[in-house]
């Protein structure tokens, strides 16, 4: 959905009568951000739907308060400072290890621009069907990556290969801006070295920053800065006792230990819905089934 005048836009996925919007809208400026989520919400209405905005950022919470949004937190995002990311110094001595040792492991790296070769992807599209059934998950969707051709062949891809031969890949989403850079889909084979992935992250951001980025994006660590306390919001506790208990889910502590490693800075991040609409949590219920294919894809791998 694009404003008026062109300058800003929000990418929505629909389920039932919740619209969710990806983030925040996507603005040349504050009013044009302003102007479309009120625009996003008024369409909504319109066609007898609800307006959700889901991972939106703490510096625009204001605006959402602002429309009648109501607010519940996710996690935290993890950002890496890339002008400061280095290899040297006893607070990365562990990712330095790392690194030494998948180089002695035969591993390399190689950021790939666009276009990418058939031959390619068909080699690519064999680790990830690989990968989907090592880890006995299906794909999903929505705010997390799949495999789809035709959306690869738009990005560069970040490769780690083991002997020559590519055991490992990301594609890495960036922009003119050299601002944040992020990667969306991320596979590897069953064999690849147990340091590939700490390998693939300290080279991309390596280099990235070399390309002039200020930002890369490890993603956000749902749950992640909730509180306990007894005083807390109900939201707050119920999500703290999944975090710490609910392992047979989602792994969400040794998600934060790996992002943690490489000393980012935390950035916390916001579900919000309109307050005449659906409740907070049937609207979460509705992005888990917009990610998991379904109602049933979120209790299922």
């Amino acid at each position: 959905m694009f404003s008026e005048n062109g300058q800003a836009f929000v990418m929505f996925g629909v389920r039932g009568k919740t619209r969710v919007s990806m983030g925040d809208p996507v603005a040349s400026n504050e009013q044009n951000l302003v102007d479309l989520i009120w625009d996003f919400k008024t369409q909504a209405s319109r066609d007898q739907g609800h307006a959700t905005f889901y991972q939106v950022h703490k510096t625009n919470i204001h605006h959402y308060i602002d429309a009648n949004f109501a607010l519940l937190k996710l996690g935290e995002e993890a950002l890496v400072d890339l002008p400061g990311f280095a290899l040297e110094g006893s607070r990365r001595a562990r990712l330095r290890q790392a690194h030494n040792r998948a180089k002695r492991d035969g591993l390399s790296f190689e950021l790939l621009a666009t276009p990418h070769t058939d031959s390619l992807l068909d080699e690519l599209k064999t680790i990830s069907d690989e990968w989907l059934t090592d880890k006995g998950v299906r794909e999903k969707g929505f705010s997390l990556g799949f495999f789809d051709r035709d959306y690869l062949k738009r990005s560069p891809l970040a490769l780690v290969r083991q002997n020559g031969e590519i055991c490992a890949f990301a594609n890495v989403l960036t922009t003119d801006t050299h601002h944040t850079a992020t990667i969306d889909l991320m596979r590897h084979r069953n064999s690849a070295d147990s340091s590939t992935m700490d390998y693939l992250f300290i080279e991309l951001m390596l280099a990235l920053k070399e390309r002039g980025y200020a930002w890369f994006s490890l993603g956000m660590a749902p749950l992640s800065g909730l509180t306990e306390r007894a005083s807390a919001p109900l939201w707050d506790r119920f999500g703290m006792l999944i975090y710490k208990r609910g392992k047979r889910f989602y792994n969400f502590e040794g998600l934060h230990k790996f992002k943690e490693k490489f000393d980012p800075v935390w950035e916390p991040r916001y579900l919000a819905t309109d307050k005449r609409g659906v409740s907070p949590y049937l609207a979460l219920a509705d992005v888990g089934a917009l990610a998991g294919g379904g109602f049933s894809g979120m209790f299922r791998k």
